[in-house]
């Protein structure tokens, strides 16, 4: 796969609380702690399917 389609698949996440950016990726189930509120976000893919 190009480097250019994986860069299109890249989803930004963001706190659930403040919003602040923490990340920036292709994913498929992560936990996440923010560094400014403190609140642990959790953020799943239902219909994911392998990239690599």
């Amino acid at each position: 796969m190009e480097k250019k389609a994986i860069d299109a698949t890249k989803e930004e996440i963001r706190c659930q609380s403040c919003n602040k950016k923490l990340a920036v990726g292709i994913y498929v189930l992560v936990e996440i702690k923010c560094p400014r509120c403190k609140t642990l976000n959790s953020f799943q893919k239902s219909n994911a399917k392998s990239v690599f």
